[in-house]
């Protein structure tokens, strides 16, 4: 799935963040908090409920299986 994924992202110009070694969760979770300690509100949208320890009043999470904002 994942090379698919990545062409429809390359075609539409999304940037694509992988950093070899560490886990998405992880890349994720690094730039929430470092735009957050900016004041850029962030958005997670995940099912993972392990993110929700980084919900503040900067960043807010989007449940999309359950279509649940926290």
């Amino acid at each position: 799935q994942l090379p698919y994924i990545r062409k429809i992202l390359e075609a539409q110009n999304v940037p694509i963040l992988q950093y070899d070694g560490f886990e998405a969760d992880d890349v994720i979770g690094a730039i929430a908090r470092q735009a957050a300690g900016q004041g850029i509100e962030v958005m997670i949208v995940s099912s993972d409920r392990d993110m929700l320890q980084l919900v503040n009043d900067h960043v807010r999470m989007l449940n999309p299986m359950k279509d649940d904002f926290i």
